[in-house]
């Protein structure tokens, strides 16, 4: 479509130098590209190209974008050992960097204290859950930041391009 709609325009702007188009224009050129475009054969080319005609799960699942991985460690050292001025030695838990840990050291805990009350492994599980939304939205924020500082860069590339701009030569 993209390619007779371009070819419709060249055809109307061939010997203009700065071409504007109007909407009478538009709907001539863009009804002629369709009329060249939409075929069945083209229609039939573009599902069996998505996958969709006869059905083939594997061409749609490889146009998908790619998941990104996360290379999390799952297991962490789970204490780090100071030692004290009397010579004692204090086993701290190492504090955790994503929720795959947070559940890790809550197990750890539970394995290793299970005399704890029901009360305190309910609150210890709310800490838990807490600590895991706390990490995940701290991922959220980080990604969306991200995107919003990549869209803003777009944005001015953009705008430095409509600036810098020559016009006279169509």
């Amino acid at each position: 479509m993209a390619t007779a709609y371009k070819a419709g325009i060249y055809k109307f702007s061939k010997f203009i130098i700065s071409y504007s188009i109007d909407k009478i224009d538009f709907l001539e050129i863009y009804g002629s590209a369709r009329e060249k475009a939409i075929t069945p054969l083209n229609i039939k080319k573009a599902w069996k190209t998505a996958g969709l005609e006869p059905l083939d799960p594997e061409v749609v699942l490889k146009q998908l974008p790619a998941r990104p991985s996360v290379d999390w460690p799952t297991t962490l050292p789970s204490t780090v050992t100071y030692t004290g001025l009397t010579g004692e030695a204090v086993h701290v838990p190492v504090t955790p960097a994503n929720v795959a840990q947070v559940e890790e050291l809550f197990k750890q805990i539970l394995k290793e204290e299970p005399q704890l009350d029901p009360e305190t492994v309910l609150k210890l599980k709310k800490l838990s859950k807490c600590a895991s939304k706390a990490i995940a939205n701290a991922s959220i924020q980080r990604t969306t930041n991200v995107d919003l500082i990549t869209a803003e860069l777009m944005k001015k590339k953009r705008s430095n391009r409509q600036r810098d701009k020559n016009y006279m030569y169509g």
